[in-house]
C-alpha cells in the first residue's frame, strides 16, 4: 500500500522502510504539533463482566515552507471499546 510515494509490504518481515523511503514521507523530519484530548470509562456488570469505552480527539500536524500539514497519522478521531470478564484464579494456583 503506498504512502506518499512509499510502499510497504504487509508482510511483517519485510515491512522495514530504509532511510531513503522514511526521506520521502513528508514531515519524517520536520518540526510538528500534535494536540488531543481523551476520554476513558469502565462500568462493571454483572458476573465478572465489564465494559470499557475509550475516546480520542486529536490533530496532529508538521510544519514545511511556514505552513502546518496533517502527517499521515492524523486520523482526527479513534474509538475503542472492550467487553471483558475478570477470571478468578484458585488460591492453589497462585
Amino acid at each position: 500500500m503506498p504512502i506518499h510515494g512509499v510502499t510497504a509490504s504487509r508482510n511483517i518481515s519485510s515491512s522495514v522502510l530504509t532511510s531513503e523511503q522514511i526521506q520521502k514521507i513528508p514531515g519524517a523530519f520536520s518540526k510538528g504539533r500534535s494536540i488531543g484530548l481523551e476520554f476513558s470509562t469502565e462500568k462493571k456488570l454483572n458476573n465478572g463482566f465489564y465494559t470499557m469505552l475509550n475516546a480520542s480527539i486529536y490533530d496532529a500536524k508538521y510544519e514545511e515552507d511556514g505552513k502546518l500539514y496533517p502527517t499521515v497519522f492524523n486520523g482526527k478521531y479513534q474509538l475503542n471499546t472492550v467487553l471483558g470478564k475478570q477470571l478468578l484464579v484458585p488460591s492453589k494456583l497462585r
